[in-house]
Protein backbone atom coordinates (compact mmCIF):
# COMPACT_ATOMS: atom_id res chain seq x y z
CA UNK A 1 0.00 0.00 0.00
CA UNK A 2 1.30 3.31 -1.18
CA UNK A 3 2.40 6.10 1.77
CA UNK A 4 0.04 8.45 -0.18
CA UNK A 5 -3.30 6.82 0.93
CA UNK A 6 -4.76 8.37 4.34
CA UNK A 7 -4.58 4.18 5.91
CA UNK A 8 -1.42 4.20 5.32
CA UNK A 9 -0.34 7.26 6.56
CA UNK A 10 1.11 7.87 10.13
CA UNK A 11 -0.12 10.58 12.91
CA UNK A 12 0.19 12.03 15.73
CA UNK A 13 -2.84 11.74 18.51
CA UNK A 14 -3.81 13.81 21.60
CA UNK A 15 -5.95 11.59 24.70
CA UNK A 16 -7.43 13.29 27.19
CA UNK A 17 -8.98 11.46 29.80
CA UNK A 18 -11.35 14.00 31.81
CA UNK A 19 -13.79 12.21 34.25
CA UNK A 20 -15.62 9.38 35.07
CA UNK A 21 -19.18 9.10 36.59
CA UNK A 22 -21.13 6.22 38.55
CA UNK A 23 -18.18 3.88 38.84
CA UNK A 24 -18.85 0.42 40.88
CA UNK A 25 -18.53 0.46 44.27
CA UNK A 26 -15.41 -1.76 45.60
CA UNK A 27 -14.82 -0.19 49.30
CA UNK A 28 -18.08 -1.18 50.87
CA UNK A 29 -17.86 0.88 54.24
CA UNK A 30 -17.77 3.85 52.57
CA UNK A 31 -19.49 2.85 49.30
CA UNK A 32 -17.14 4.46 47.17
CA UNK A 33 -13.87 3.37 45.49
CA UNK A 34 -10.47 5.16 44.46
CA UNK A 35 -10.11 4.94 41.03
CA UNK A 36 -7.90 5.51 38.02
CA UNK A 37 -7.58 4.49 34.52
CA UNK A 38 -5.03 2.04 32.88
CA UNK A 39 -5.38 2.63 29.25
CA UNK A 40 -4.04 0.60 25.94
CA UNK A 41 -3.72 0.98 22.38
CA UNK A 42 -3.28 -1.37 20.15
CA UNK A 43 -3.10 -1.23 16.20
CA UNK A 44 -4.35 -4.40 14.68
CA UNK A 45 -2.79 -3.41 11.31
CA UNK A 46 0.45 -3.73 12.95
CA UNK A 47 -0.02 -7.52 13.70
CA UNK A 48 0.50 -10.55 11.87
CA UNK A 49 -0.85 -14.01 11.31
CA UNK A 50 2.09 -15.10 12.68
CA UNK A 51 3.69 -12.08 13.98
CA UNK A 52 1.73 -10.35 17.01
CA UNK A 53 3.40 -7.00 16.72
CA UNK A 54 4.89 -4.51 19.00
CA UNK A 55 3.00 -4.55 22.36
CA UNK A 56 0.52 -2.16 23.30
CA UNK A 57 1.01 1.69 24.47
CA UNK A 58 0.02 1.75 28.45
CA UNK A 59 -0.58 4.88 30.46
CA UNK A 60 -2.23 5.38 33.72
CA UNK A 61 -3.72 8.39 35.26
CA UNK A 62 -3.17 9.57 38.88
CA UNK A 63 -5.64 7.59 41.58
CA UNK A 64 -8.95 9.68 43.05
CA UNK A 65 -9.42 8.20 46.86
CA UNK A 66 -12.55 7.97 47.76
CA UNK A 67 -15.40 8.94 44.92
CA UNK A 68 -17.32 6.93 42.42
CA UNK A 69 -17.09 10.43 40.12
CA UNK A 70 -13.21 10.65 39.56
CA UNK A 71 -12.51 14.00 38.00
CA UNK A 72 -8.95 13.77 36.48
CA UNK A 73 -9.20 17.27 34.50
CA UNK A 74 -7.33 16.81 31.50
CA UNK A 75 -4.62 13.97 31.81
CA UNK A 76 -3.35 13.60 28.33
CA UNK A 77 -1.45 11.38 26.90
CA UNK A 78 0.48 12.52 22.90
CA UNK A 79 1.00 9.67 21.03
CA UNK A 80 2.63 8.99 17.47
CA UNK A 81 2.80 6.44 14.54
CA UNK A 82 -0.80 5.60 14.96
CA UNK A 83 -1.76 4.56 10.99
CA UNK A 84 -4.96 5.58 9.01
CA UNK A 85 -5.84 2.00 8.96
CA UNK A 86 -6.82 3.09 12.61
CA UNK A 87 -6.14 1.86 16.17
CA UNK A 88 -8.21 0.43 19.39
CA UNK A 89 -8.45 1.85 22.83
CA UNK A 90 -9.21 0.36 26.28
CA UNK A 91 -9.86 2.12 28.98
CA UNK A 92 -9.73 -0.44 32.22
CA UNK A 93 -11.11 1.47 34.91
CA UNK A 94 -8.91 0.03 38.37
CA UNK A 95 -9.15 0.10 42.44
CA UNK A 96 -6.10 0.92 43.69
CA UNK A 97 -5.70 -1.38 46.83
CA UNK A 98 -2.18 -0.29 48.82
CA UNK A 99 -0.73 -3.60 49.42
CA UNK A 100 -3.27 -5.85 47.22
CA UNK A 101 -4.10 -7.06 43.56
CA UNK A 102 -6.15 -3.54 42.42
CA UNK A 103 -9.63 -4.80 41.98
CA UNK A 104 -11.23 -4.24 38.16
CA UNK A 105 -14.01 -1.95 38.14
CA UNK A 106 -14.70 -2.17 34.47
CA UNK A 107 -13.72 -1.34 31.07
CA UNK A 108 -14.66 0.79 28.16
CA UNK A 109 -13.14 -0.41 24.78
CA UNK A 110 -13.60 2.18 21.39
CA UNK A 111 -11.87 1.35 17.74
CA UNK A 112 -10.78 4.15 15.57
CA UNK A 113 -11.00 2.15 12.45
CA UNK A 114 -14.06 3.78 10.19
CA UNK A 115 -16.13 0.78 10.70
CA UNK A 116 -18.91 -1.35 12.74
CA UNK A 117 -17.04 -3.25 15.69
CA UNK A 118 -16.55 -6.66 14.33
CA UNK A 119 -17.39 -9.01 17.30
CA UNK A 120 -14.16 -10.56 18.22
CA UNK A 121 -14.87 -12.06 21.94
CA UNK A 122 -13.37 -10.35 24.40
CA UNK A 123 -11.08 -8.35 22.03
CA UNK A 124 -14.40 -6.58 20.38
CA UNK A 125 -14.86 -2.68 20.96
CA UNK A 126 -18.42 -1.55 22.14
CA UNK A 127 -18.35 1.17 19.40
CA UNK A 128 -16.36 3.15 16.98
CA UNK A 129 -15.33 6.86 16.47
CA UNK A 130 -14.25 7.34 13.35
CA UNK A 131 -11.51 7.01 11.26
CA UNK A 132 -7.72 8.42 11.95
CA UNK A 133 -7.28 11.31 9.34
CA UNK A 134 -6.31 15.49 9.64
CA UNK A 135 -8.99 17.07 11.60
CA UNK A 136 -10.42 14.02 13.66
CA UNK A 137 -11.56 15.43 16.96
CA UNK A 138 -13.49 13.82 19.21
CA UNK A 139 -14.60 16.20 22.17
CA UNK A 140 -15.69 15.21 25.79
CA UNK A 141 -17.29 11.92 24.74
CA UNK A 142 -18.86 9.66 26.77
CA UNK A 143 -17.86 5.62 26.70
CA UNK A 144 -19.79 2.97 28.79
CA UNK A 145 -17.94 1.14 31.35
CA UNK A 146 -18.95 -2.39 30.43
CA UNK A 147 -19.32 -3.99 34.40
CA UNK A 148 -18.48 -7.22 33.18
CA UNK A 149 -15.78 -6.79 32.18
CA UNK A 150 -14.94 -5.44 35.83
CA UNK A 151 -13.97 -7.69 38.77
CA UNK A 152 -16.18 -10.05 40.76
CA UNK A 153 -15.94 -8.23 43.91
CA UNK A 154 -17.17 -4.97 42.02
CA UNK A 155 -19.94 -6.72 40.40
CA UNK A 156 -20.98 -8.23 44.11
CA UNK A 157 -20.72 -5.02 46.05
CA UNK A 158 -22.44 -2.92 43.51
CA UNK A 159 -25.59 -4.95 43.27
CA UNK A 160 -25.83 -5.36 47.23
CA UNK A 161 -25.36 -2.06 47.56
CA UNK A 162 -27.93 -0.69 44.87
CA UNK A 163 -30.17 -3.39 46.63
CA UNK A 164 -30.50 -0.64 49.42
CA UNK A 165 -29.97 2.28 47.57
CA UNK A 166 -31.75 3.88 44.57
CA UNK A 167 -29.18 6.10 43.92
CA UNK A 168 -26.46 3.47 43.18
CA UNK A 169 -26.51 2.32 39.79
CA UNK A 170 -25.87 -1.28 38.83
CA UNK A 171 -24.65 -0.51 35.79
CA UNK A 172 -20.96 0.19 35.26
CA UNK A 173 -21.04 4.15 34.75
CA UNK A 174 -19.00 6.07 32.14
CA UNK A 175 -15.55 7.39 31.14
CA UNK A 176 -14.96 11.23 29.46
CA UNK A 177 -12.42 11.23 26.89
CA UNK A 178 -10.86 13.56 24.18
CA UNK A 179 -9.49 12.12 21.10
CA UNK A 180 -7.77 14.53 18.32
CA UNK A 181 -5.55 14.41 15.39
CA UNK A 182 -2.37 16.65 16.11
CA UNK A 183 -0.98 15.87 12.61
CA UNK A 184 1.19 13.63 10.79
CA UNK A 185 3.79 12.02 12.20
CA UNK A 186 7.35 13.27 11.56
CA UNK A 187 9.24 9.73 10.32
CA UNK A 188 6.52 7.93 8.38
CA UNK A 189 8.81 5.16 8.24
CA UNK A 190 8.78 3.99 11.54
CA UNK A 191 5.43 1.60 11.84
CA UNK A 192 4.99 1.08 15.49
CA UNK A 193 3.18 3.28 18.11
CA UNK A 194 4.97 5.05 20.62
CA UNK A 195 4.51 7.70 23.41
CA UNK A 196 5.99 11.42 22.77
CA UNK A 197 4.53 12.58 26.34
CA UNK A 198 4.47 14.93 28.16
CA UNK A 199 7.02 13.62 30.67
CA UNK A 200 4.87 12.01 33.11
CA UNK A 201 7.19 11.07 36.50
CA UNK A 202 5.98 9.25 39.79
CA UNK A 203 7.77 8.56 43.26
CA UNK A 204 7.01 5.13 44.77
CA UNK A 205 7.64 4.72 48.78
CA UNK A 206 7.81 0.81 49.12
CA UNK A 207 6.85 -0.56 52.26
CA UNK A 208 8.17 -3.92 51.48
CA UNK A 209 11.80 -2.54 50.64
CA UNK A 210 11.11 -0.33 54.06
CA UNK A 211 11.05 -3.55 55.85
CA UNK A 212 13.57 -5.23 53.96
CA UNK A 213 16.05 -2.63 54.37
CA UNK A 214 14.90 -1.48 57.30
CA UNK A 215 15.03 2.35 55.97
CA UNK A 216 13.16 4.87 57.64
CA UNK A 217 12.14 8.34 57.09
CA UNK A 218 11.00 11.69 59.46
CA UNK A 219 8.58 13.77 58.58
CA UNK A 220 9.89 17.06 59.76
CA UNK A 221 6.92 18.98 59.58
CA UNK A 222 4.82 16.74 61.65
CA UNK A 223 5.11 17.49 65.14
CA UNK A 224 5.35 13.82 66.10
CA UNK A 225 7.56 12.43 64.03
CA UNK A 226 6.26 9.54 61.59
CA UNK A 227 8.26 6.51 60.03
CA UNK A 228 7.91 5.86 56.86
CA UNK A 229 9.82 3.96 54.07
CA UNK A 230 12.02 6.17 52.19
CA UNK A 231 13.09 4.02 49.65
CA UNK A 232 12.27 5.49 46.58
CA UNK A 233 11.58 4.11 43.01
CA UNK A 234 11.23 6.15 39.89
CA UNK A 235 9.09 6.07 36.84
CA UNK A 236 9.58 8.88 34.33
CA UNK A 237 8.41 8.70 30.95
CA UNK A 238 10.81 10.06 27.99
CA UNK A 239 9.85 11.39 24.54
CA UNK A 240 9.84 8.95 21.56
CA UNK A 241 10.41 6.84 19.83
CA UNK A 242 13.16 4.90 21.31
CA UNK A 243 15.70 4.02 18.28
CA UNK A 244 14.78 1.14 16.83
CA UNK A 245 17.87 -0.48 17.60
CA UNK A 246 17.39 -0.37 21.10
CA UNK A 247 15.45 -3.86 21.67
CA UNK A 248 16.83 -6.38 23.65
CA UNK A 249 15.65 -9.97 24.57
CA UNK A 250 16.32 -11.50 27.68
CA UNK A 251 19.38 -14.31 27.84
CA UNK A 252 18.17 -16.98 29.13
CA UNK A 253 21.51 -18.64 30.48
CA UNK A 254 19.96 -21.21 32.91
CA UNK A 255 16.98 -23.00 32.46
CA UNK A 256 14.91 -21.54 35.20
CA UNK A 257 15.75 -18.07 33.40
CA UNK A 258 14.14 -19.09 30.38
CA UNK A 259 11.19 -20.66 31.76
CA UNK A 260 10.66 -17.81 34.03
CA UNK A 261 10.46 -15.54 31.15
CA UNK A 262 8.12 -17.84 29.04
CA UNK A 263 6.17 -18.88 31.56
CA UNK A 264 7.10 -22.82 30.77
CA UNK A 265 6.06 -25.28 32.94
CA UNK A 266 4.76 -24.74 37.12
CA UNK A 267 8.00 -23.80 38.12
CA UNK A 268 8.25 -21.02 35.23
CA UNK A 269 4.77 -19.54 36.09
CA UNK A 270 5.27 -19.54 39.47
CA UNK A 271 8.86 -17.89 39.02
CA UNK A 272 6.68 -15.35 36.40
CA UNK A 273 4.22 -14.41 39.46
CA UNK A 274 6.41 -13.84 41.89
CA UNK A 275 8.58 -11.36 39.71
CA UNK A 276 5.44 -9.53 38.96
CA UNK A 277 4.48 -9.44 42.60
CA UNK A 278 8.19 -8.28 43.47
CA UNK A 279 7.57 -5.25 40.81
CA UNK A 280 4.20 -4.63 42.10
CA UNK A 281 5.50 -3.72 45.47
CA UNK A 282 8.22 -2.18 44.60
CA UNK A 283 6.37 0.21 42.42
CA UNK A 284 3.41 0.32 44.76
CA UNK A 285 0.79 3.06 44.54
CA UNK A 286 -0.72 4.38 47.62
CA UNK A 287 -1.57 7.81 49.54
CA UNK A 288 2.33 8.28 49.37
CA UNK A 289 2.80 7.90 45.78
CA UNK A 290 4.25 11.24 44.04
CA UNK A 291 2.74 12.10 40.96
CA UNK A 292 3.84 14.87 38.40
CA UNK A 293 3.95 16.02 35.06
CA UNK A 294 6.52 18.21 32.85
CA UNK A 295 4.43 19.12 30.13
CA UNK A 296 6.98 20.18 27.28
CA UNK A 297 4.24 20.23 24.26
CA UNK A 298 4.35 18.16 21.14
CA UNK A 299 6.82 17.88 18.52
CA UNK A 300 9.93 16.19 18.05
CA UNK A 301 12.01 19.44 19.79
CA UNK A 302 10.13 19.96 23.10
CA UNK A 303 12.49 22.83 23.31
CA UNK A 304 9.69 25.14 22.03
CA UNK A 305 7.96 25.17 25.45
CA UNK A 306 7.40 28.83 26.40
CA UNK A 307 8.14 27.83 29.90
CA UNK A 308 11.27 25.92 29.23
CA UNK A 309 12.90 28.31 26.51
CA UNK A 310 12.24 31.46 28.33
CA UNK A 311 14.06 29.89 32.31
CA UNK A 312 16.34 28.56 29.72
CA UNK A 313 16.23 25.38 31.42
CA UNK A 314 15.22 21.87 30.57
CA UNK A 315 12.75 21.03 33.32
CA UNK A 316 13.44 17.27 32.62
CA UNK A 317 16.48 17.38 33.21
CA UNK A 318 16.03 19.36 36.84
CA UNK A 319 13.25 16.90 37.53
CA UNK A 320 15.36 13.80 36.67
CA UNK A 321 18.62 15.23 39.16
CA UNK A 322 15.61 15.93 42.01
CA UNK A 323 14.68 12.04 41.64
CA UNK A 324 18.07 10.88 41.78
CA UNK A 325 19.46 13.48 44.82
CA UNK A 326 21.60 14.93 42.29
CA UNK A 327 23.72 11.90 43.24
CA UNK A 328 24.83 12.33 46.97
CA UNK A 329 25.50 9.99 48.96
CA UNK A 330 27.30 8.39 46.37
CA UNK A 331 24.28 7.30 45.06
CA UNK A 332 24.66 4.45 42.41
CA UNK A 333 21.21 3.25 40.66
CA UNK A 334 19.75 0.10 38.28
CA UNK A 335 17.49 0.83 35.40
CA UNK A 336 15.48 -0.23 32.48
CA UNK A 337 14.12 1.71 29.71
CA UNK A 338 11.14 -0.32 28.11
CA UNK A 339 10.26 -0.22 24.47
CA UNK A 340 7.58 2.73 25.04
CA UNK A 341 10.58 5.10 26.90
CA UNK A 342 9.49 4.55 30.59
CA UNK A 343 12.86 5.09 32.91
CA UNK A 344 12.40 2.82 35.39
CA UNK A 345 15.34 2.87 38.50
CA UNK A 346 15.68 2.33 42.18
CA UNK A 347 18.75 2.71 44.03
CA UNK A 348 20.90 -0.12 44.33
CA UNK A 349 23.74 -1.61 46.18
CA UNK A 350 24.43 -4.34 49.13
CA UNK A 351 21.51 -3.05 51.09
CA UNK A 352 19.47 -2.64 47.96
CA UNK A 353 19.84 -6.11 46.59
CA UNK A 354 16.30 -6.25 45.31
CA UNK A 355 16.07 -9.36 43.05
CA UNK A 356 14.98 -12.69 42.95
CA UNK A 357 16.19 -13.55 39.31
CA UNK A 358 17.78 -10.12 38.37
CA UNK A 359 17.15 -6.60 39.45
CA UNK A 360 16.50 -5.60 35.73
CA UNK A 361 13.59 -8.39 35.19
CA UNK A 362 12.12 -6.96 38.37
CA UNK A 363 12.57 -3.14 36.82
CA UNK A 364 10.67 -4.63 33.36
CA UNK A 365 8.28 -6.33 34.94
CA UNK A 366 9.59 -9.84 32.92
CA UNK A 367 9.08 -8.27 30.07
CA UNK A 368 10.49 -10.51 27.12
CA UNK A 369 12.06 -7.53 25.36
CA UNK A 370 13.20 -3.82 26.68
CA UNK A 371 15.20 -1.16 25.05
CA UNK A 372 18.22 -1.02 27.38
CA UNK A 373 19.24 -1.68 30.81
CA UNK A 374 22.51 -1.24 33.38
CA UNK A 375 23.65 1.10 35.96
CA UNK A 376 23.70 4.67 36.49
CA UNK A 377 24.96 7.47 38.36
CA UNK A 378 25.27 11.41 38.64
CA UNK A 379 27.91 13.46 39.68
CA UNK A 380 29.33 17.05 39.27
CA UNK A 381 31.83 18.05 36.25
CA UNK A 382 34.69 18.23 37.03
CA UNK A 383 34.80 15.72 40.05
CA UNK A 384 35.54 11.74 40.01
CA UNK A 385 32.28 11.19 41.85
CA UNK A 386 33.65 9.67 45.39
CA UNK A 387 34.60 13.41 46.90
CA UNK A 388 32.48 14.47 50.03
CA UNK A 389 29.86 16.98 49.50
CA UNK A 390 27.51 17.07 52.58
CA UNK A 391 25.48 19.99 51.56
CA UNK A 392 24.31 18.55 48.98
CA UNK A 393 23.81 15.26 50.84
CA UNK A 394 21.68 17.16 53.35
CA UNK A 395 19.64 18.69 50.68
CA UNK A 396 18.79 15.24 49.22
CA UNK A 397 17.64 14.30 53.09
CA UNK A 398 15.45 16.86 53.34
CA UNK A 399 14.06 16.15 50.16
CA UNK A 400 13.49 12.28 50.69
CA UNK A 401 11.14 13.57 54.22
CA UNK A 402 9.48 15.87 52.20
CA UNK A 403 8.59 13.31 49.07
CA UNK A 404 8.26 10.11 51.22
CA UNK A 405 6.06 11.77 54.45
CA UNK A 406 2.50 12.38 53.16
CA UNK A 407 0.49 9.41 53.91
CA UNK A 408 -3.32 11.19 53.90
CA UNK A 409 -3.21 12.07 49.83
CA UNK A 410 -1.47 11.76 46.86
CA UNK A 411 0.80 14.46 45.86
CA UNK A 412 0.08 15.43 42.58
CA UNK A 413 2.58 17.82 41.38
CA UNK A 414 0.94 20.09 38.60
CA UNK A 415 4.46 21.42 37.94
CA UNK A 416 7.57 20.20 39.63
CA UNK A 417 8.40 23.66 41.60
CA UNK A 418 10.93 21.92 43.65
CA UNK A 419 13.40 20.56 41.16
CA UNK A 420 13.44 24.24 39.37
CA UNK A 421 13.42 26.18 42.43
CA UNK A 422 16.93 23.68 43.12
CA UNK A 423 18.21 24.35 39.71
CA UNK A 424 18.24 27.92 40.01
CA UNK A 425 21.42 27.25 42.14
CA UNK A 426 22.17 24.30 40.76
CA UNK A 427 21.76 23.90 37.37
CA UNK A 428 21.73 20.28 35.33
CA UNK A 429 24.45 21.83 33.25
CA UNK A 430 27.05 21.18 36.02
CA UNK A 431 26.50 17.58 36.20
CA UNK A 432 26.95 14.20 34.41
CA UNK A 433 25.38 11.26 33.72
CA UNK A 434 27.30 7.92 33.80
CA UNK A 435 25.41 5.46 32.22
CA UNK A 436 26.11 2.09 31.42
CA UNK A 437 25.13 -1.58 30.24
CA UNK A 438 25.85 -3.73 33.51
CA UNK A 439 22.85 -6.42 33.30
CA UNK A 440 23.22 -10.12 32.99
CA UNK A 441 19.54 -10.24 32.13
CA UNK A 442 19.56 -8.59 28.98
CA UNK A 443 23.01 -8.23 28.12
CA UNK A 444 22.56 -4.86 26.19
CA UNK A 445 25.09 -4.23 23.27
CA UNK A 446 27.61 -2.27 24.16
CA UNK A 447 28.09 -0.98 20.52
CA UNK A 448 24.80 0.60 20.98
CA UNK A 449 25.74 2.68 24.09
CA UNK A 450 26.55 5.86 21.71
CA UNK A 451 22.82 5.63 20.62
CA UNK A 452 21.62 5.56 23.97
CA UNK A 453 23.58 8.88 24.75
CA UNK A 454 22.21 9.73 22.07
CA UNK A 455 18.92 9.68 22.31
CA UNK A 456 19.34 10.47 26.36
CA UNK A 457 20.96 13.36 25.58
CA UNK A 458 18.38 15.40 22.27
CA UNK A 459 16.63 18.01 22.95
CA UNK A 460 13.17 15.81 23.63
CA UNK A 461 14.94 14.22 26.95
CA UNK A 462 17.41 15.44 28.91
CA UNK A 463 20.01 17.41 26.75
CA UNK A 464 19.86 20.87 24.68
CA UNK A 465 19.31 24.18 26.26
CA UNK A 466 19.46 24.29 30.01
CA UNK A 467 20.08 19.94 29.68
CA UNK A 468 22.23 17.99 30.97
CA UNK A 469 25.88 18.90 31.24
CA UNK A 470 27.58 15.54 29.73
CA UNK A 471 26.06 12.37 29.24
CA UNK A 472 28.39 9.57 29.38
CA UNK A 473 27.73 5.78 27.77
CA UNK A 474 30.22 3.17 28.54
CA UNK A 475 30.81 -0.61 29.04
CA UNK A 476 29.97 -2.10 32.21
CA UNK A 477 33.42 -3.60 32.11
CA UNK A 478 35.60 -0.70 31.65
CA UNK A 479 38.13 -0.50 34.15
CA UNK A 480 37.93 2.85 35.03
CA UNK A 481 34.13 2.83 35.56
CA UNK A 482 34.49 -0.39 37.72
CA UNK A 483 37.08 1.37 39.40
CA UNK A 484 34.66 4.29 40.16
CA UNK A 485 32.10 2.23 41.18
CA UNK A 486 34.11 0.40 43.66
CA UNK A 487 35.50 4.14 45.09
CA UNK A 488 31.84 5.44 45.22
CA UNK A 489 30.90 2.37 47.41
CA UNK A 490 33.60 2.86 49.86
CA UNK A 491 32.93 5.95 50.60
CA UNK A 492 29.21 5.05 51.07
CA UNK A 493 30.16 2.78 53.88
CA UNK A 494 31.99 5.31 55.19
CA UNK A 495 29.84 7.55 55.70
CA UNK A 496 26.72 5.76 56.48
CA UNK A 497 24.99 5.98 60.44
CA UNK A 498 26.28 4.36 62.85
CA UNK A 499 23.11 2.26 63.00
CA UNK A 500 23.36 0.93 60.27
CA UNK A 501 26.95 -0.08 60.17
CA UNK A 502 26.02 -2.06 62.95
CA UNK A 503 23.21 -3.90 61.50
CA UNK A 504 23.57 -8.07 61.65
CA UNK A 505 25.05 -9.45 58.27
CA UNK A 506 22.30 -12.01 56.40
CA UNK A 507 22.38 -15.21 55.31
CA UNK A 508 22.35 -15.61 51.60
CA UNK A 509 20.16 -18.08 49.59
CA UNK A 510 20.66 -19.05 45.83
CA UNK A 511 18.11 -18.30 43.46
CA UNK A 512 16.08 -16.23 45.68
CA UNK A 513 15.83 -14.38 48.90
CA UNK A 514 18.24 -13.67 51.57
CA UNK A 515 17.10 -13.72 55.01
CA UNK A 516 18.63 -13.29 58.30
CA UNK A 517 19.28 -16.84 60.00
CA UNK A 518 16.30 -16.35 61.95
CA UNK A 519 14.48 -15.52 58.96
CA UNK A 520 15.93 -18.88 57.47
CA UNK A 521 15.07 -20.91 60.44
CA UNK A 522 11.40 -19.95 60.25
CA UNK A 523 11.07 -20.28 56.91
CA UNK A 524 13.09 -23.95 57.13
CA UNK A 525 15.09 -23.39 54.59
CA UNK A 526 18.19 -23.21 56.26
CA UNK A 527 21.17 -22.79 53.66
CA UNK A 528 19.84 -24.76 50.77
CA UNK A 529 19.08 -23.45 47.43
CA UNK A 530 15.75 -22.17 47.23
CA UNK A 531 13.07 -23.52 45.20
CA UNK A 532 10.21 -21.96 42.75
CA UNK A 533 7.61 -22.55 45.48
CA UNK A 534 9.73 -21.34 48.21
CA UNK A 535 10.08 -17.87 46.16
CA UNK A 536 6.05 -17.97 45.96
CA UNK A 537 5.64 -18.54 49.40
CA UNK A 538 8.05 -15.76 50.70
CA UNK A 539 6.48 -13.26 48.44
CA UNK A 540 3.09 -14.25 49.68
CA UNK A 541 4.32 -13.90 52.87
CA UNK A 542 5.45 -10.79 52.54
CA UNK A 543 2.25 -9.46 50.89
CA UNK A 544 0.53 -10.98 53.91
CA UNK A 545 2.80 -8.91 56.24
CA UNK A 546 2.05 -5.66 54.20
CA UNK A 547 -1.46 -5.88 54.65
CA UNK A 548 -1.15 -6.60 58.47
CA UNK A 549 0.93 -3.97 59.11
CA UNK A 550 -1.16 -1.49 57.09
CA UNK A 551 -4.20 -2.72 59.05
CA UNK A 552 -2.43 -1.88 62.21
CA UNK A 553 -1.41 1.69 60.89
CA UNK A 554 -5.12 2.34 60.34
CA UNK A 555 -6.38 1.17 63.89
CA UNK A 556 -3.50 3.01 65.35
CA UNK A 557 -4.72 5.95 63.36
CA UNK A 558 -7.90 5.79 64.27
CA UNK A 559 -7.52 5.30 67.89
CA UNK A 560 -5.27 8.42 67.99
CA UNK A 561 -7.90 10.33 66.36
CA UNK A 562 -10.80 9.57 69.04
CA UNK A 563 -8.36 10.18 71.79
CA UNK A 564 -6.22 12.74 71.41
CA UNK A 565 -8.23 14.37 68.56
CA UNK A 566 -5.00 14.48 66.68
CA UNK A 567 -3.52 12.60 63.42
CA UNK A 568 -1.70 9.77 64.83
CA UNK A 569 1.86 8.39 64.03
CA UNK A 570 0.70 6.45 60.94
CA UNK A 571 3.30 4.00 60.14
CA UNK A 572 4.21 0.87 61.90
CA UNK A 573 7.70 -0.23 63.09
CA UNK A 574 10.45 -1.78 60.51
CA UNK A 575 11.30 -5.04 61.11
CA UNK A 576 13.84 -6.04 63.17
CA UNK A 577 14.88 -8.78 60.60
CA UNK A 578 16.25 -7.39 57.50
CA UNK A 579 15.75 -9.18 54.31
CA UNK A 580 18.03 -9.03 51.70
CA UNK A 581 16.37 -10.53 48.11
CA UNK A 582 19.58 -11.78 46.03
CA UNK A 583 19.59 -14.05 42.83
CA UNK A 584 21.82 -14.43 39.90
CA UNK A 585 24.50 -12.39 39.50
CA UNK A 586 23.62 -10.07 36.65
CA UNK A 587 27.74 -9.91 35.69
Amino acid sequence: MSLSTDSAKLYDLEITFHSARSLPISDIPSFSADPYILASVRVPSYAGREDPGPPPLLFRTRTIHGTRDPEWGNEVWRIGGIPGAGFVLRVAIRDEDAGKKDDRLGEARISFLGQKPVKDGERSAEEDWGQVRNGMNVERKEASVKKRRGGIRAIISTFITAAFSRSVSKHGGNVVISVKVLGLSQNQKDRRPYTLGPHYYSIHFSPLLGRMIGTKSTNASNSQKAEVSNFQANKLQLTGPVPKDLEHKYVGYRPFIESAFSKSGIQGRLLNRALKKQHRYIYSYDHATVYGCVDRRHGTSNASDKHDSEDNLNILAAQFLHMTQHGSGYRLYTYVITLDGQWRFTETGDEFAVEMLSKHSMHADAARYIAYSGEFFVRRIGTKGWEEDLDEQQDAQLDAQEDGAGKKHNKHETRPTKAIKKAEHRPPSQYELVIDNDSGTYRPNKDLLPLLAEYLGNEANLGGPGGLGKISAMDGFDEGLKDTKKRRGEAKKQHKPREERERPPMVQLRRGSSLSSQQAAVAGLGRRSMSSSDIERIVDEQEEGANENEQNVGVKEAKSEKDHGQEGRGAGQPSENQIKVNGEPDR
